[in-house]
C-alpha cells in the first residue's frame, strides 16, 4: 500500500522511492499523529481512576488542587496588600526577601531558579526593581560575564516595612485559620514540600 510519503517522493520523483533512496532503503509508514497523545498506564497504576469524576475525585488529586488553590488565593490577597502600600508586586517582595536571605548579591541565575523563572523573565523583573530603586546590579569581580544583584538602601527599608505588614497579614489569613494545636505541623509540612520541590525542581533556561 502506497504511504503519504512514497505518494510525496513520487510525484517529485518519476523513478520512484527507489530512486531517491536506493533499493535497499525502505520507506517507513508516517505514524498517525494525535492531538493529545494519551498514554495508557499499567492496569495496576489505575488507582481505580475510571472516569472524569474519579479523577476529580481522587483524594491526592483533591489534596494539590486545595493546595494550590489556597497558595493563589492568599498570594493574591496578602500579593495586593503589599501592592497597595507599598507600590511593588509580591514577587519584587519575593525578590527583596531573597535577597535579605541570603545576605550577599546574588546572580540573575540565582534569582531565576530560586523564584522559578526563566533567566529572561527573572532580567525583565529584575529591571523593574532597578527602575524603582529597589536593587542595582554589580559585576562579578572574578567573571565579568556575571551581573550581581544587591539590595539598595531603598530596597532594604521597603523590605523591612513590607514584611511587617505581610507577617501580620499571613498571621491573620492563613495561620489563624488553622487550628492552633496544627500550626507548626503545617508549617513543617510545608517546609518538607518546598525541600522536595526544590530538590527535583530543573536548572531554568
Amino acid at each position: 500500500m502506497e504511504s503519504a510519503l512514497d505518494a510525496v517522493l513520487v510525484r517529485r520523483h518519476p523513478g520512484g522511492c527507489e530512486a531517491l533512496l536506493g533499493p535497499e532503503r525502505a520507506v517507513p509508514e508516517l505514524p498517525v499523529q494525535r492531538r493529545f497523545p494519551v498514554s495508557e498506564p499499567p492496569q495496576a497504576e489505575h488507582l481505580g481512576i475510571v472516569t472524569a469524576a474519579d479523577a476529580a475525585n481522587e483524594p491526592r488529586i483533591l489534596a494539590f488542587g486545595r493546595l494550590l488553590g489556597a497558595a493563589g488565593g492568599l498570594e493574591y490577597v496578602l500579593g495586593r496588600a503589599i501592592e497597595r502600600q507599598f507600590g511593588i508586586s509580591h514577587a519584587m517582595f519575593e525578590v527583596l526577601l531573597l535577597l535579605g536571605r541570603a545576605g550577599r548579591p546574588l546572580s540573575m541565575r540565582e534569582i531565576s531558579q530560586a523564584r522559578v523563572l526563566t533567566t529572561g523573565g527573572a532580567t525583565r523583573l529584575v529591571d523593574r526593581m532597578q527602575t524603582d530603586g529597589l536593587v542595582l546590579r554589580e559585576i562579578h569581580r572574578a567573571d565579568r560575564r556575571i551581573h550581581l544583584v544587591a539590595l539598595t538602601e531603598v530596597g532594604e527599608k521597603t523590605a523591612v516595612h513590607a514584611a511587617r505588614v505581610h507577617a501580620a497579614n499571613v498571621q491573620r489569613y492563613m495561620l489563624d485559620a488553622l487550628p492552633a494545636a496544627e500550626r507548626d505541623t503545617v508549617v513543617e509540612g510545608l517546609a518538607a514540600l518546598s525541600r522536595s520541590a526544590g530538590a527535583v525542581l530543573p536548572q531554568m533556561p
